[in-house]
This record gives C-alpha cells, structure tokens and sequence, in this order.
C-alpha cells in the first residue's frame, strides 16, 4: 500500500473509470462519503462502493502492494432530487 493521499487517488481514478461508463452526460462533480463514491453528471448520479482487495500469498499473508481497489455501482443512475439546470449552474458556479 502507498501513503494514504496516494491510494485515495488510485481509488477515484477506478471510480471515475467504472462512472463514465455508466453515465451517459460527463462528470461535473465527485463526491466521497464513507465507503460510498456519489458521482453527477448533469442531473444524473450514481452512487457506489468501494473497498480495497488484497492479494494474498500461499500462506495466508497479504502480499505488499499487490491488491487493487475495486469500485460497484449499487444500482443504475437516478436522476438526483431537485436536480435541474439551476442546480447544474449553481454547482459550476460554487454556489
């Protein structure tokens, strides 16, 4: 495993992998919550899981660096409560 920082990038690299292929508008906004990854694009969100599996030797023991981060949707994209053009804009502007 790398410095935590490190692995979190890995993580959301699988994320917006797994994200864009599931939605159909690009991604304006990430979001992470626990072991939950919520990602927009426009007024569509996807909601997701992560968690990290390790690679293990003959003997039981994890091999150093050699898992990978695994990210599953939990369900197909919804459109998001009060979710619109507005909504969109304000998220761009910072609002």
């Amino acid at each position: 495993m790398m410095a935590p920082h490190f692995e979190r990038a890995r993580m959301l690299a699988v994320a917006l992998q797994t994200a864009s292929m599931e939605l159909a508008d690009p991604i304006d906004r990430i979001e992470v919550i626990g072991a939950r990854v919520l990602v927009w694009a426009g007024k569509t969100c996807l909601a997701m899981t992560y968690y990290y599996a390790d690679i293990y030797n003959p003997r039981g023991e994890p091999l150093l660096g050699g898992g990978s981060w695994v990210v599953q949707p939990e369900g197909p994209p919804r459109v998001a409560a009060g979710a619109g053009l507005f909504a969109a804009l304000k998220r761009w502007i910072g609002g």
